[in-house]
C-alpha cells in the first residue's frame, strides 16, 4: 500500500510539475504576445510620424509647383501680348505644361488654376480658349471656390468631370462641350446659356455607369460587412475559449493542489 501511495504520489508531482510547465509557457506566449503590441504601436506611430511629414512635404511641393506654372504662363503670357493661342508652339507648351500640373494638383488647387486661366482670358468662350480636352477634374467640387459662383463664360470644352459638383452655382454661359459628365450634380444651378452638346448616346451610358457604380458600392460594402462579421465572431469564439481555457486550467490546478495535499496528509498519518 506504501508503494502504491508512494507512486500516485510522484504521479501527482509529475502532472504537477507539467501543469506549472503549461502555465510558464502561457506565460511566456502572452509576454511576447504583448511585445508583439508595444512593437506595433511603436511602428503606427513612426508611420504617423512619417506620413504626416510625407504630407507636409507633399503641400510645399504642390504649392511650389502652382506658383511655378503661373509664373511660367504668365512669362508666356507677357510674350505672347495675352494671347496663347497665338501660334501653335506656344499653345501646345500652354497646353502641356497645364495638363501635366492639373494632373498633380488636388481639388482647391485645381479651382485656383482654372479661375487664373479665366481671369487671364484663357479659358473664356468669347476669345478661342486654350485646349484642355482630356484634362482629368473628375469629382471636383467647384463650390468650394466662391469665385466661381458667379463667373461667366467659361469653357471647360473636353473636360473629363466625372461625379464633379457644380451644385448652386450660377454657371452662366458656361461651355461643356464633349465633356465627360457622368454623374456630375448641377442641383440649383443656374443654367442659363449654358452649352451642353455631347453624345446622344452620353446620357444612357451617363446612367448605366451611374447605376453600375452604385451595384458595386453595394457590393464592396456587403463584402466589408461580410468580413467584418467573420472577424468578430472568430474573435469572440477566441475569446470564449481562452476563458474557458484559462478556467479549466485553475480548476484542474486547484483540484491537483488538493489531491496533493491529502495524499501527503496520509503519507504523514502512516508514517
Amino acid at each position: 500500500m506504501r508503494r502504491d501511495l508512494d507512486l500516485h504520489i510522484a504521479e501527482l508531482a509529475r502532472r504537477t510539475d507539467d501543469l506549472n510547465a503549461e502555465l510558464q509557457r502561457n506565460m511566456s506566449q502572452e509576454q511576447r504576445q504583448h511585445e508583439l503590441e508595444v512593437e506595433q504601436q511603436r511602428y503606427e506611430k513612426q508611420m504617423a510620424i512619417e506620413h504626416e511629414r510625407y504630407e507636409q512635404e507633399r503641400i510645399k511641393y504642390l504649392a511650389q509647383l502652382s506658383l511655378s506654372y503661373m509664373n511660367e504662363i504668365s512669362n508666356l503670357l507677357e510674350k505672347t501680348d495675352g494671347y496663347l493661342n497665338s501660334n501653335p508652339l506656344t499653345a501646345a507648351l500652354a497646353r502641356a505644361k497645364t495638363l501635366n500640373v492639373i494632373g498633380q494638383l488636388g481639388s482647391n488647387r485645381s479651382r485656383q488654376l482654372i479661375e487664373f486661366l479665366h481671369d487671364a482670358k484663357q479659358m473664356t468662350t468669347d476669345d478661342k480658349p486654350l485646349d484642355l480636352s482630356g484634362a482629368q477634374l473628375n469629382k471636383l467640387d467647384f463650390r468650394g471656390s466662391s469665385a466661381l459662383h458667379t463667373r461667366k463664360k467659361l469653357s471647360l470644352v473636353g473636360i473629363s468631370l466625372n461625379e464633379a459638383t457644380f451644385e448652386g452655382l450660377q454657371i452662366d454661359g458656361w461651355d461643356f462641350t464633349a465633356a465627360s459628365l457622368n454623374g456630375a450634380n448641377f442641383r440649383y444651378c443656374n443654367i442659363s446659356n449654358t452649352i451642353f452638346h455631347t453624345r446622344s448616346d452620353r446620357l444612357i451610358l451617363a446612367n448605366f455607369d451611374e447605376r453600375l457604380r452604385e451595384l458595386e458600392d453595394i457590393r464592396c460594402e456587403y463584402e466589408q460587412s461580410r468580413t467584418l462579421s467573420r472577424d468578430i465572431y472568430a474573435t469572440e469564439t477566441y475569446k470564449i475559449a481562452s476563458e474557458e481555457y484559462s478556467i479549466t486550467i485553475k480548476l484542474f490546478y486547484q483540484y491537483l493542489y488538493e489531491e496533493n495535499q491529502f495524499y501527503n496528509n496520509i503519507s504523514r498519518y502512516l508514517s
